[in-house]
């Protein structure tokens, strides 16, 4: 077993153990002490039906974000990942030159559809650049994608393939100082299969440094009060009765009726509990902003070095 970041090889520190029921596999979860890059042993991912189950398309936060740092007039992006389009929809707006590349067929059918996008393909990046070898990048983006993948460093070898020699990327992932951590809790999303590493400054500076990128700008999503509310009610309602409510077998109810009826109280109770929270999440809203705490997702861009 080795680092997939840096190599080493020794005196990795075990952090938990996962049995994943899709995969039948169990995945040991490690940190390695060189670059501090949290990995999975196995560094197996989940088939693409995971992700076509699982995964949801939005608009998020560091779209708008990026765009407003694209040092280009005019520039020509890819965005590997890109689901459903709604980065590229925003690009295109700007009158950059948009290519995007997802290997969920479903969601490259639907950006297409929706959008109007044409240069979109079911490829992985791999794929594209044997199909499509001599297309170079202004800038190349992959937002949540990092941490899914089983050889992260060999993705940011050909990411600087099809970069311009002043070319520039953009990525998020996860905020090692998202506000669920401080809480001592870690989202379902944030294991194996869906999530094999996970990444903080340190292990990114490795990785950048590594590549011979330079840190332009690092940015945290903001912390926002709504959030907040919805994580503690999550986490509050791990246990007791909505989750016994939530997990209560269909079958056990004789008709549609009945259905209603739980999915309502569901649904009232969770209300309550918002009302409740709300002050106590206004109290840890300014508590975690003067320590330093941010909201979901990191943002990195950066260039080659001359």
């Amino acid at each position: 077993m080795k680092c997939p970041l840096c190599g080493n090889t020794n005196n990795f520190i075990h952090i938990e153990s996962i049995n994943d029921p899709e995969t039948a596999l169990e995945y040991k979860m490690y940190r390695c002490p060189e670059c501090s890059l949290e990995f999975s042993f196995p560094m197996k991912s989940a088939p693409p039906s995971h992700y076509e189950k699982f995964e949801r398309y939005f608009e998020r936060w560091e779209f708008k974000k990026v765009l407003d740092l694209v040092p280009f007039k005019k520039a020509k992006i890819i965005d590997i990942g890109c689901g459903e389009g709604y980065f590229l929809k925003l690009a295109k707006e700007k009158g950059f030159e948009v290519f995007g590349i997802d290997f969920n067929e479903n969601a490259i059918k639907i950006a297409k559809e929706k959008f109007g996008i044409e240069n979109l393909y079911p490829y992985t990046l791999e794929e594209f650049m044997e199909k499509f070898p001599n297309e170079k990048f202004d800038f190349v983006c992959f937002f949540h994608l990092l941490e899914h993948l089983e050889d992260p460093l060999n993705f940011m070898k050909n990411i600087k393939k099809i970069l311009k020699e002043d070319g520039y990327i953009a990525f998020s992932l996860p905020n090692p100082k998202r506000f669920f951590l401080y809480f001592n809790f870690r989202e379902e999303w944030d294991f194996p299969p869906h999530h094999l590493t996970r990444w903080n400054e340190k292990s990114i500076d490795k990785l950048l440094n590594i590549l011979g990128f330079e840190l332009i700008k690092k940015e945290y999503e903001p912390l926002k009060i709504k959030e907040i509310l919805e994580g503690i009610i999550m986490i509050k309602t791990s246990f007791g009765i909505i989750k016994k409510l939530e997990d209560e077998k269909e079958g056990s109810l004789v008709n549609n009726e009945q259905k209603r009826k739980k999915k309502f109280l569901i649904n009232i109770l969770k209300e309550i509990k918002r009302f409740i929270l709300y002050p106590f999440s206004l109290y840890n809203f300014i508590k975690l902003k003067k320590k330093g705490i941010y909201g979901t997702a990191m943002l990195i861009i950066a260039k080659i070095k001359k």
